[in-house]
């Protein structure tokens, strides 16, 4: 009634999920790599939008 090895594989594949998004948010990880460039295009575009005459 427990599942048996399903359940079990079930588990183990979410511990890889929750270590792989893990790494992928720690400092230098994919996510907060991503995240952090895009926020440096957001600025950079408001610095040249601001440099633009009107």
């Amino acid at each position: 009634m427990d599942g048996g090895d399903e359940t079990e594989e079930r588990r183990q594949r979410a511990t890889e999920l929750m270590e792989m998004a893990k790494i992928a948010i720690e400092e230098g990880g994919f996510s907060h790599t991503n995240m952090t460039l895009l926020i440096q295009d957001i600025m950079n575009q408001v610095v040249i939008q601001n440099k633009q005459p009107l």
